[in-house]
């Protein structure tokens, strides 16, 4: 009898333990949710945007010209999405290990870093 209950109490103290982590995951899920939602929007904005500025720069460049405009423009948001993407690195170190582990800021980091490269290469061609 003594051995039934304490493998219940186990059990349940496993069970806990496991509810508790999952717990746990999902707040830092909901943490990391609501940090990159407003980067992320901004990020769509940033890709469209950086698409236009590449694609005209590109246009410019295969018909032999430049246009100081457009590059004004490609390195106003270039310097935009670099400081987003420093902020974000700055900010990292100081989250819980859990919310830093997932995999949504290496995704958000990822996507600035895709347009600040493609804005990069378009200044070469403005």
């Amino acid at each position: 009898m003594h051995a039934e209950m304490a493998t219940s109490e186990q059990d349940d103290v496993s069970g806990e333990l496991r509810h508790r982590t999952v717990s746990e995951q999902t707040l830092a899920a909901r943490r990391v949710a609501q940090l990159v939602a407003p980067i992320n929007e901004r990020v769509g904005e940033w890709q469209i945007e950086s698409v236009r500025l590449a694609t005209t720069a590109q246009r410019l460049r295969d018909m032999g010209r430049r246009d100081g405009e457009l590059a004004k423009d490609i390195r106003t948001l270039l310097a935009k999405v670099e400081a987003e993407l420093k902020a974000l690195d700055e900010a990292v170190p100081l989250l819980s290990p859990l919310v830093a582990a997932n995999s949504r800021l290496a995704d958000t980091r990822r996507s600035l870093q895709l347009v600040a490269e493609r804005l990069r290469g378009a200044l070469t061609e403005a």
